[in-house]
């Protein structure tokens, strides 16, 4: 079972190498939960690529926890980034 914090540095790690710095795209069926486009594109991804939706603090500012949406995804996510 992945934890938190473990699934935290999975996610940066993907944030670094496939986000940060580069142009957002944000898919029309993406949720709108932070307002900050790079955000809200992070968790659509995660959500459709990774399997994960990611539990926020109330200020949007650090994840609190997750549910598993679909466990072979969250596989190969966390195969490729831990």
């Amino acid at each position: 079972m992945i934890g938190v914090n473990q699934l935290k540095a999975m996610i940066r790690k993907q944030w670094m190498a496939e986000f940060r710095g580069k142009p957002v795209v944000l898919p029309g069926e993406a949720k709108f939960i932070t307002g900050v486009p790079m955000k809200d594109a992070h968790l659509h991804y995660l959500a459709t690529e990774a399997g994960i939706e990611v539990r926020l603090s109330d200020d949007y500012k650090s994840m609190e926890g997750f549910y598993i949406l679909d466990e072979a995804k969250l596989m190969w996510f966390a195969m490729r980034w831990a």
